[in-house]
Protein backbone atom coordinates (compact mmCIF):
# COMPACT_ATOMS: atom_id res chain seq x y z
CA UNK A 1 0.00 0.00 0.00
CA UNK A 2 1.14 3.54 -0.59
CA UNK A 3 -0.04 7.04 0.42
CA UNK A 4 -0.42 8.84 -2.47
CA UNK A 5 -1.89 12.46 -0.91
CA UNK A 6 -4.70 13.44 2.01
CA UNK A 7 -7.14 16.36 2.35
CA UNK A 8 -8.44 17.17 5.88
CA UNK A 9 -11.75 19.08 6.40
CA UNK A 10 -11.54 19.32 10.28
CA UNK A 11 -9.61 16.93 12.36
CA UNK A 12 -8.09 18.80 15.52
CA UNK A 13 -6.19 22.00 15.03
CA UNK A 14 -5.86 21.25 11.14
CA UNK A 15 -8.00 22.79 9.04
CA UNK A 16 -8.60 22.69 5.36
CA UNK A 17 -4.95 21.21 5.01
CA UNK A 18 -3.72 19.06 2.15
CA UNK A 19 -0.55 17.44 1.54
CA UNK A 20 1.13 14.92 -0.86
CA UNK A 21 2.94 12.28 0.04
CA UNK A 22 6.72 11.21 -1.70
CA UNK A 23 8.24 8.25 -2.53
CA UNK A 24 10.63 7.02 0.65
CA UNK A 25 10.27 8.71 4.21
CA UNK A 26 8.68 11.43 4.52
CA UNK A 27 9.28 13.98 7.44
CA UNK A 28 6.83 16.63 9.31
CA UNK A 29 9.80 19.22 11.05
CA UNK A 30 6.96 21.80 12.43
CA UNK A 31 7.35 23.78 15.83
CA UNK A 32 5.54 22.04 19.05
CA UNK A 33 1.37 22.23 18.72
CA UNK A 34 1.40 22.19 15.02
CA UNK A 35 -0.29 18.90 14.39
CA UNK A 36 2.01 16.44 13.62
CA UNK A 37 0.62 13.64 15.93
CA UNK A 38 -2.90 14.88 15.10
CA UNK A 39 -2.02 14.05 11.27
CA UNK A 40 -0.72 10.65 12.03
CA UNK A 41 -4.19 10.20 14.31
CA UNK A 42 -5.97 11.17 10.86
CA UNK A 43 -4.13 8.61 9.19
CA UNK A 44 -5.00 5.91 11.55
CA UNK A 45 -8.55 6.79 11.99
CA UNK A 46 -9.24 7.48 8.21
CA UNK A 47 -8.27 3.39 8.32
CA UNK A 48 -9.63 1.86 11.34
CA UNK A 49 -12.48 4.25 11.80
CA UNK A 50 -12.95 5.81 15.81
CA UNK A 51 -14.61 3.34 17.78
CA UNK A 52 -17.39 4.19 20.02
CA UNK A 53 -17.18 4.54 23.78
CA UNK A 54 -19.12 6.45 26.20
CA UNK A 55 -16.21 8.19 27.75
CA UNK A 56 -16.06 11.56 27.34
CA UNK A 57 -12.23 12.62 28.85
CA UNK A 58 -10.83 14.19 25.82
CA UNK A 59 -7.58 11.29 26.72
CA UNK A 60 -9.86 8.03 26.52
CA UNK A 61 -12.00 9.13 23.41
CA UNK A 62 -10.86 10.30 20.01
CA UNK A 63 -13.69 11.74 18.80
CA UNK A 64 -14.00 13.98 21.68
CA UNK A 65 -10.31 15.09 21.45
CA UNK A 66 -10.24 15.35 17.31
CA UNK A 67 -13.63 17.52 17.03
CA UNK A 68 -13.17 20.56 15.33
CA UNK A 69 -14.06 23.24 18.44
CA UNK A 70 -14.68 25.99 15.45
CA UNK A 71 -17.57 23.43 13.99
CA UNK A 72 -17.65 21.80 10.32
CA UNK A 73 -17.17 18.96 8.64
CA UNK A 74 -15.03 16.33 10.72
CA UNK A 75 -13.27 14.07 8.23
CA UNK A 76 -11.32 14.04 5.61
CA UNK A 77 -9.99 12.36 2.10
CA UNK A 78 -7.02 9.81 1.38
CA UNK A 79 -5.74 8.81 -1.97
CA UNK A 80 -4.37 5.65 -1.97
CA UNK A 81 -2.67 2.87 -4.27
CA UNK A 82 -2.53 -0.74 -3.49
CA UNK A 83 -2.53 -3.60 -6.14
CA UNK A 84 -1.78 -1.68 -8.90
CA UNK A 85 -5.44 0.20 -8.43
CA UNK A 86 -5.66 3.95 -6.94
CA UNK A 87 -8.14 4.26 -4.58
CA UNK A 88 -9.90 7.34 -2.99
CA UNK A 89 -11.34 7.14 0.99
CA UNK A 90 -13.39 9.90 2.51
CA UNK A 91 -14.72 9.18 6.50
CA UNK A 92 -16.61 11.48 7.99
CA UNK A 93 -16.94 11.29 11.37
CA UNK A 94 -20.24 11.96 14.00
CA UNK A 95 -20.75 12.14 17.29
CA UNK A 96 -21.15 8.39 17.50
CA UNK A 97 -19.87 5.52 15.48
CA UNK A 98 -23.36 4.82 13.99
CA UNK A 99 -23.40 8.40 12.34
CA UNK A 100 -19.86 7.76 10.94
CA UNK A 101 -20.01 7.99 7.15
CA UNK A 102 -17.64 5.51 4.99
CA UNK A 103 -16.93 5.90 1.46
CA UNK A 104 -14.62 4.35 -0.95
CA UNK A 105 -14.40 5.11 -4.86
CA UNK A 106 -11.76 3.91 -7.67
CA UNK A 107 -9.75 6.83 -8.39
CA UNK A 108 -9.94 6.61 -12.20
CA UNK A 109 -13.77 6.58 -12.75
CA UNK A 110 -15.08 7.89 -9.19
CA UNK A 111 -17.44 5.23 -9.11
CA UNK A 112 -17.81 3.53 -5.85
CA UNK A 113 -15.14 0.51 -5.26
CA UNK A 114 -16.31 -2.83 -3.29
CA UNK A 115 -13.41 -4.77 -2.94
CA UNK A 116 -12.41 -2.90 0.82
CA UNK A 117 -15.13 -2.36 3.29
CA UNK A 118 -15.39 -0.08 6.51
CA UNK A 119 -12.88 -2.60 7.85
CA UNK A 120 -10.51 -1.62 5.33
CA UNK A 121 -7.34 -1.27 8.02
CA UNK A 122 -7.41 -4.79 9.10
CA UNK A 123 -8.33 -5.99 5.09
CA UNK A 124 -5.02 -4.09 3.58
CA UNK A 125 -2.50 -4.79 7.15
CA UNK A 126 -3.77 -7.62 8.01
CA UNK A 127 -3.70 -6.56 11.70
CA UNK A 128 -6.68 -4.82 14.31
CA UNK A 129 -6.71 -1.17 15.14
CA UNK A 130 -4.79 -1.85 18.20
CA UNK A 131 -2.28 -3.92 16.88
CA UNK A 132 -1.76 -1.66 14.06
CA UNK A 133 -1.01 1.18 16.82
CA UNK A 134 1.42 -1.06 18.78
CA UNK A 135 3.10 -2.11 15.49
CA UNK A 136 3.77 -0.10 12.48
CA UNK A 137 1.73 3.15 14.02
CA UNK A 138 3.53 4.65 16.90
CA UNK A 139 2.27 8.34 18.34
CA UNK A 140 2.99 10.31 20.52
CA UNK A 141 3.55 9.35 24.22
CA UNK A 142 1.96 6.60 22.75
CA UNK A 143 4.59 3.29 23.25
CA UNK A 144 3.51 0.50 24.55
CA UNK A 145 5.19 -2.43 23.36
CA UNK A 146 2.88 -5.40 25.43
CA UNK A 147 1.37 -7.50 22.50
CA UNK A 148 -2.15 -7.92 21.37
CA UNK A 149 -3.50 -11.18 21.13
CA UNK A 150 -3.95 -10.27 17.08
CA UNK A 151 -0.02 -10.45 16.75
CA UNK A 152 1.06 -12.98 19.59
CA UNK A 153 -1.14 -15.21 16.46
CA UNK A 154 0.21 -14.07 13.86
CA UNK A 155 4.29 -15.06 15.17
CA UNK A 156 2.58 -18.51 16.68
CA UNK A 157 1.27 -19.21 12.84
CA UNK A 158 5.00 -18.03 11.81
CA UNK A 159 6.81 -20.39 14.10
CA UNK A 160 4.49 -23.14 12.91
CA UNK A 161 4.11 -22.40 8.82
CA UNK A 162 7.90 -25.05 8.60
CA UNK A 163 6.45 -25.63 5.29
CA UNK A 164 7.58 -22.01 4.35
CA UNK A 165 11.30 -24.46 4.05
CA UNK A 166 9.64 -26.86 1.66
CA UNK A 167 8.03 -24.28 -1.01
CA UNK A 168 11.74 -22.44 -0.80
CA UNK A 169 13.25 -25.53 -2.10
CA UNK A 170 10.47 -25.97 -4.37
CA UNK A 171 10.57 -22.59 -5.53
CA UNK A 172 14.81 -22.95 -5.87
CA UNK A 173 14.33 -25.84 -7.88
CA UNK A 174 12.16 -24.50 -10.14
CA UNK A 175 14.43 -21.84 -10.74
CA UNK A 176 17.49 -24.33 -11.79
CA UNK A 177 15.25 -26.78 -14.35
CA UNK A 178 14.23 -23.29 -16.11
CA UNK A 179 17.81 -22.04 -16.19
CA UNK A 180 19.21 -25.73 -17.36
CA UNK A 181 16.37 -25.91 -20.13
CA UNK A 182 17.72 -22.29 -21.25
CA UNK A 183 21.62 -22.73 -20.66
CA UNK A 184 24.21 -22.77 -23.73
CA UNK A 185 26.11 -25.03 -22.13
CA UNK A 186 23.93 -28.39 -22.61
CA UNK A 187 23.00 -30.20 -25.46
CA UNK A 188 19.30 -29.78 -24.53
CA UNK A 189 19.82 -26.53 -23.47
CA UNK A 190 17.39 -24.16 -25.87
CA UNK A 191 20.28 -21.43 -26.51
CA UNK A 192 22.78 -24.07 -27.04
CA UNK A 193 20.02 -25.47 -29.71
CA UNK A 194 19.59 -22.19 -31.43
CA UNK A 195 23.64 -21.47 -31.38
CA UNK A 196 23.81 -24.64 -33.34
CA UNK A 197 21.16 -23.61 -35.85
CA UNK A 198 22.94 -20.33 -35.96
CA UNK A 199 25.85 -21.95 -36.87
CA UNK A 200 24.13 -24.04 -39.84
CA UNK A 201 22.75 -21.45 -41.34
CA UNK A 202 25.70 -19.47 -41.23
CA UNK A 203 27.27 -22.60 -42.84
CA UNK A 204 24.20 -22.28 -45.62
CA UNK A 205 24.97 -18.52 -46.25
CA UNK A 206 28.84 -19.27 -46.86
CA UNK A 207 27.90 -22.09 -49.55
CA UNK A 208 25.57 -19.57 -51.18
CA UNK A 209 28.14 -16.94 -51.15
CA UNK A 210 30.46 -19.52 -52.57
CA UNK A 211 28.60 -20.84 -55.12
CA UNK A 212 27.49 -17.62 -56.73
CA UNK A 213 31.28 -16.94 -57.15
CA UNK A 214 31.24 -19.68 -58.80
CA UNK A 215 28.75 -18.80 -61.00
CA UNK A 216 30.25 -15.37 -61.94
CA UNK A 217 33.75 -17.16 -62.35
CA UNK A 218 32.07 -19.55 -65.06
CA UNK A 219 30.10 -16.69 -66.90
CA UNK A 220 33.31 -14.19 -67.40
CA UNK A 221 35.23 -17.62 -68.34
CA UNK A 222 32.35 -18.06 -70.99
CA UNK A 223 32.27 -14.60 -72.45
CA UNK A 224 36.31 -14.24 -72.38
CA UNK A 225 36.08 -17.79 -74.10
CA UNK A 226 34.37 -16.86 -76.53
CA UNK A 227 36.37 -13.73 -77.98
CA UNK A 228 39.17 -15.61 -78.12
CA UNK A 229 37.57 -18.25 -79.94
CA UNK A 230 36.55 -15.17 -82.34
CA UNK A 231 40.26 -13.74 -82.56
CA UNK A 232 41.42 -17.26 -83.67
CA UNK A 233 39.00 -18.19 -86.52
CA UNK A 234 39.71 -14.68 -87.95
CA UNK A 235 43.13 -14.97 -87.93
CA UNK A 236 42.79 -18.30 -89.36
CA UNK A 237 41.13 -16.55 -92.01
CA UNK A 238 43.51 -13.97 -92.73
CA UNK A 239 46.61 -17.08 -92.88
CA UNK A 240 44.54 -19.18 -94.82
CA UNK A 241 43.96 -16.45 -97.68
CA UNK A 242 47.15 -14.92 -96.98
CA UNK A 243 48.99 -18.39 -98.37
CA UNK A 244 45.96 -18.47 -101.00
CA UNK A 245 47.46 -15.38 -102.76
CA UNK A 246 51.00 -16.12 -102.58
CA UNK A 247 50.41 -19.53 -104.14
CA UNK A 248 48.42 -17.95 -106.92
CA UNK A 249 51.18 -15.27 -107.37
CA UNK A 250 53.71 -18.09 -107.48
CA UNK A 251 51.89 -20.33 -110.20
CA UNK A 252 51.33 -17.38 -112.72
CA UNK A 253 47.70 -17.42 -111.86
CA UNK A 254 46.89 -13.52 -112.68
CA UNK A 255 42.80 -13.57 -112.15
CA UNK A 256 43.15 -16.00 -109.26
CA UNK A 257 45.65 -14.11 -107.71
CA UNK A 258 43.64 -10.84 -108.36
CA UNK A 259 41.02 -12.44 -106.80
CA UNK A 260 42.62 -13.65 -103.86
CA UNK A 261 44.20 -10.50 -103.88
CA UNK A 262 41.37 -8.29 -102.94
CA UNK A 263 40.22 -11.00 -100.30
CA UNK A 264 43.82 -10.27 -98.67
CA UNK A 265 43.13 -6.89 -98.88
CA UNK A 266 39.43 -6.86 -97.21
CA UNK A 267 40.27 -9.24 -94.40
CA UNK A 268 43.22 -6.91 -93.43
CA UNK A 269 40.56 -3.82 -93.63
CA UNK A 270 38.06 -5.66 -91.33
CA UNK A 271 41.10 -6.87 -88.81
CA UNK A 272 42.24 -3.14 -88.75
CA UNK A 273 38.84 -1.69 -88.33
CA UNK A 274 38.22 -4.43 -85.05
CA UNK A 275 41.42 -3.19 -84.04
CA UNK A 276 40.91 0.20 -84.15
CA UNK A 277 37.49 -0.37 -81.80
CA UNK A 278 39.82 -2.46 -79.98
CA UNK A 279 37.66 -5.40 -79.61
CA UNK A 280 40.21 -7.90 -80.96
CA UNK A 281 42.81 -6.28 -78.31
CA UNK A 282 40.58 -6.57 -75.84
CA UNK A 283 39.66 -10.58 -76.74
CA UNK A 284 43.63 -10.95 -77.14
CA UNK A 285 44.56 -9.91 -73.88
Amino acid sequence: MKLISCHIENFGRLRNFDHTFEDGLNLFLRENGWGKSTLTAFLCAMFYGMPGTRRRAAGENDRVKYRPWQGGTFGGKILFESGGHVYELTRIFGKKESEDVFDLRDAETNLPDFRFSARIGEELFGLDRVSFRRTVFVGQLDCATKATDNVNALLADLAEQTGDLGGYEDAMKRLTDAANRLTPKRRTGSLYRRAVQIRLLERETAGASDLDRQIGARRRHGADGGKRRAVISVNSAVLLFGLAGLFARWIHLPAIGITFGRVDQYLGDFCQRDLDSGTLSEAQA
